[in-house]
């Protein structure tokens, strides 16, 4: 690696100047895999993150969570269609909704004492499809901002009866993993974005879907 470094440049933004431990600053260098058709390195990185998480697949990220957001609406919603989400969601959620052109049905959150934002509960999750049967799918924040849980398998089970997708904005749930409190909790959707760099010893900007 060293040596491809000093023949290549590597890091355009090094200017060839920069004294870095290369292990720590790596980029598009031969060996160490690709992002776009992972094969190596990536490959085997992405399949343990699924045994870690307990999911059919799991696939890094670039953009962080944000990114995540955008490809799961564009993945699971087509334009004009309409869409189950809290009011306050990340911008990137709204983003997404704007360039896909859904059309949004706001679950507006109740607010505890303090003035925290409480996750949706299934109840209304299930009202909001009950009075929206039309929508194609839920997107929430689980955990909340403040690390709040709802009853997620209840939810799930409301949006599976509902014949509707679930996609979870788990961008602060990536240390859930291995807490017996959380078993099933990252299967209990259709697909979710977390963001290791939020709450684990990740590089920046280090997501997952």
């Amino acid at each position: 690696i060293n040596k491809l470094i000093k023949v290549q440049g590597a890091m355009p933004g090094h200017k060839g100047k920069i004294k870095i431990n290369p292990s720590h600053d790596l980029t598009e260098l031969s060996g160490l895999d690709n992002l776009q058709n992972p094969t190596g390195a990536i490959k085997k990185a992405e399949d343990r993150a699924a045994v870690i998480y307990g999911v059919d697949y799991a696939r890094y990220l670039v953009n962080g969570s944000s990114g995540g957001n955008l490809t799961l609406i564009f993945s699971f919603f087509k334009e004009g269609e309409k869409i189950i989400v809290e009011r306050n969601c990340h911008k990137s959620v709204f983003n997404g909704i704007l360039l896909r052109k859904l059309k949004p049905v706001y679950l507006w959150p109740q607010l505890d004492r303090w003035g925290n934002a409480l996750p949706q509960s299934s109840q209304m999750v299930e009202e909001a499809l009950r009075e929206h049967p039309d929508s194609k799918g839920v997107l929430l924040t689980l955990p909340s901002y403040k690390g709040l849980v709802s009853d997620y398998r209840a939810i799930y089970q409301v949006t599976q009866r509902r014949g509707v997708k679930l996609i979870v904005d788990g961008a602060h749930g990536a240390a859930l993993a291995g807490l017996k409190e959380f078993q099933g909790f990252y299967q209990s959707c259709d697909a979710m974005v977390i963001s290791a760099h939020k709450s684990l010893a990740c590089l920046n900007q280090g997501a997952l879907i």
